[in-house]
């Protein structure tokens, strides 16, 4: 009678600008007055109509398998079709690292079905629609794939009575399990409650240490998602990540890669000699530090013994002969820079059409031979790559400009 009502997430997961309603069986609508509770992983949202004077209906959370039901929804604009069927499987997805509970039911639903009600005999809420799977089959001449089955996937009574319950909670019963934490999270981040937001964040990472991967998806997610707010409170959660698991490869990865997309290099620098402290043997690791502090901290040197070290580990590995070839160059031995980027492009031929990684290498090669004054050799690389870039994208804007302007000094023809 309230006006709360249930429905699928991904359904009014929509930008803020967009105005959401509900239209009852007699064609009044009624404005969503607020959210009071959501989880983008169970797939729920918990709403308050503008309203009252509502027909409440029941839900339950007894419905074995076996259970006769019939569904409600609203498939492709046909409104109020109802279809029936019996509950046929219980089973757990993992999403993110997080277990939640579904249902399938064989009660049919189309695109648009989504967030109606599954129905028991007594007209109790066993479910919540929430999408379909087609499972395919192939053809004896394998150019078809037939459709074999439908899968009518549904969300639980009991998940929906879960998010009820941990919002009708205080905010630490709601952060016991990861499920509610993150639930939690996300309602703050919605809510741009932002301070809110990092305080828990941190509190609940401090009193769940070995729930690594929940608090690494959380910052994940919070630094995917556009906005200052967003990236500000992602980087004070894994600091903190990084404070209680100081010798965590996970975080360590995640970090110095962001600190290096913002330009903070030498910070970056500093977390990538703490991972490689960690696993010193790990080629990924010297080839990144090895470029840094070459390409944009001017220590070749070092760079140099990290790249060299990296080689050795895996003499054919792409990157690293890619960076130990720029690094000789830069040192101005360039025998070795060639001989490098001459095997790096070897490497790439074994995968047959050229890739973004043989331009790339070309044209380091080309730089090389520039600089030790081969520069016919120099120029027919350059243009050969001005030539490829077209196809495959290879070269960055800064490299484009470089070979025209090689080619130019040298009067040979590329293409535009």
């Amino acid at each position: 009678a309230s006006g709360v009502i249930a429905t699928a997430y991904h359904v009014v997961d929509r930008p803020a600008s967009e105005a959401l309603g509900a239209m009852t069986s007699d064609g009044k609508v009624y404005a969503v007055k607020e959210v009071i509770a959501a989880s983008r992983i169970d797939d729920i949202a918990i709403l308050k109509l503008d309203g009252s004077g509502f027909q409440p209906l029941a839900l339950s959370a007894h419905a074995p398998v076996g259970t006769s039901v019939a569904m409600i929804g609203h498939p492709n604009r046909q409104f109020y079709m109802m279809t029936t069927g019996m509950i046929s499987r219980y089973y757990i997805r993992n999403i993110e690292g997080i277990d939640t509970l579904r249902m399938s039911a064989t009660a049919e639903i189309g695109g648009g079905a989504s967030g109606g009600p599954l129905l028991n005999a007594s007209g109790a809420v066993v479910g919540m629609a929430s999408k379909t799977l087609s499972i395919l089959g192939e053809t004896h001449d394998n150019d078809h794939r037939n459709l074999q089955m439908v899968v009518k996937q549904y969300i639980p009574a009991s998940a929906i009575l879960d998010l009820l319950t941990s919002h009708n909670g205080s905010a630490g019963e709601q952060q016991h399990s990861p499920r509610q934490f993150i639930t939690r999270m996300e309602a703050l981040e919605r809510n741009g409650s932002w301070d809110t937001l990092e305080d828990e964040a941190c509190a609940w990472i401090t009193d769940h240490p070995k729930e690594l991967s929940v608090s690494m998806m959380l910052a994940g997610r919070l630094m995917k998602n556009p906005g200052r707010e967003n990236r500000r409170v992602a980087e004070q959660i894994l600091r903190h990540i990084l404070v209680t698991n100081p010798n965590s490869i996970e975080v360590l990865s995640v970090f110095s890669r962001l600190r290096y997309s913002q330009g903070r290099y030498s910070e970056a620098v500093e977390l990538y000699r703490r991972w490689l402290a960690l696993a010193p043997n790990e080629v990924m690791i010297l080839n990144d530090l090895a470029w840094i502090l070459s390409e944009e901290m001017g220590q070749h040197e070092e760079a140099l013994a990290l790249a060299e070290k990296a080689l050795k580990l895996a003499p054919e590995d792409r990157h690293s002969l890619d960076t130990h070839g720029v690094v000789c160059r830069h040192l101005k031995r360039f025998n070795e820079a060639e001989a490098s980027l001459k095997e790096l492009i070897r490497v790439c031929k074994e995968y047959g059409s050229a890739t973004r990684t043989e331009i790339v290498a070309r044209f380091h090669l080309a730089q090389v031979y520039w600089e030790s004054e081969r520069k016919e050799e120099a120029g027919r690389l350059f243009q050969e790559c001005l030539g490829l870039r077209k196809k495959i994208k290879g070269l960055s804007p800064e490299q484009t400009a470089i070979a025209k302007q090689r080619c130019k000094e040298l009067s040979i023809i590329y293409e535009e």
